[in-house]
């Protein structure tokens, strides 16, 4: 029986880990996407115009493009 537990806990350790590393990928992802594309958008300073971001806005469509970013530059230009 406590092989059983030390097995539950360790799978729980596991699946906790596996999705804190999946959500920290994706913010990996989508900061990256966005740096990009401000940097491709031709702006002066991107990495200025990146904290200037609302990261909730933004998602990163399945195709890998950005949405709601081009509202949010239409406003700082």
């Amino acid at each position: 029986m406590l092989k059983k537990k030390a097995l539950d806990d360790l799978q729980a350790s596991f699946d906790s880990y596996k999705t804190d590393a999946e959500k920290t990928l994706a913010e990996t992802q989508k900061t990256n996407a966005v740096k990009l594309a401000l940097k491709d958008s031709g702006t002066l300073n991107s990495d200025l115009l990146f904290g200037q971001v609302n990261m909730d806005n933004v998602i990163i469509q399945d195709d890998g493009k950005v949405s709601g970013l081009d509202d949010q530059l239409a406003t700082f230009k």
